[in-house]
């Protein structure tokens, strides 16, 4: 008659059972992990057209962008605020950068050409994508003299988690 260890039999059981747990455990963690991951605020924005113009007494350049901006997250979000940066260069070789708050005032003023104007807070729900025009207003004593290497749009949400889009070159519309 075969003799078995019963002890050893349900020994080898308990391990199987545990490991299946473990694979399974492990399976479990790494989907919520990724619904974690997907939660994460992830705003991304992409410039369609984008110029400036000097206005009529040569005192300002107006600053106009048609830009999308999408959601790529699981969860809702919001676009809270926009603003331009422009990095620049001094005669004497400093690199500095002025920050510049999106201007209500022409986005008023000048709605409907190109598009639906961004207006702020802007609710964005998950997977959501919007697309519309942007102006920003800056004294054109600002600029007199300065190289300027760069444009920067750049949007932050209400995590406080900031997109930007870098602009290398910029054309003066007439």
């Amino acid at each position: 008659m075969l003799w078995v260890d019963w002890r050893a039999l349900f020994a080898l059981v308990a391990v199987i059972i545990s490991w299946r747990g473990y694979l399974i455990a492990r399976k479990s963690i790494s989907i919520a992990e990724e619904n974690a991951r997907r939660q994460e605020p992830l705003i991304k924005a992409y410039l369609s057209q984008g110029g400036y113009r000097v206005d009529q007494d040569k005192s300002e350049r107006i600053y106009e962008f048609l830009v999308s901006v999408s959601n790529r997250s699981d969860r809702n979000n919001s676009i809270t605020q926009l603003s331009l940066r422009i990095f620049y260069t001094l005669s004497t070789g400093i690199q500095q950068r002025i920050e510049i708050l999106c201007d209500r005032e022409i986005v008023d003023n000048d709605a409907g050409q190109l598009g639906t104007t961004l207006t702020f807070p802007t609710m964005l729900d998950s997977q959501q994508a919007i697309e519309g025009r942007c102006f920003f207003r800056v004294k054109n004593e600002l600029l007199e003299g300065m190289n300027i290497d760069k444009h920067q749009i750049c949007f932050k949400d209400n995590f406080d988690v900031e997109s930007s889009i870098d602009i290398h070159i910029l054309q003066e519309k007439a």
